[in-house]
């Protein structure tokens, strides 16, 4: 009877620690990442970017490098 009790006390602890990582894991919220710093002579275009995980406020509208169809294509 003593080892039932402990092993239902070690799986609760367990499930206990796994239901808090899980939680502080979901509502972290960390700033995001600022731009790269483009080169002089690259070629620009505006585009809707996000660079971290969150709601639509994380877009934004900013100037990228502008690539050609040939470069993004993977086949």
């Amino acid at each position: 009877m003593r080892l039932r009790y402990k092993i239902l006390g070690v799986t609760a602890m367990l499930v206990a620690i796994v239901l808090v990582s899980l939680a502080l894991a979901l509502s972290h919220d960390s700033a995001c990442g600022p731009a790269a710093l483009l080169p002089n002579k690259t070629q620009l275009m505006k585009a809707i970017v996000y660079r971290c995980y969150g709601s639509p406020d994380v877009l934004r509208f900013e100037d990228t490098e502008s690539r050609s169809l040939r470069t993004t294509r993977s086949w």
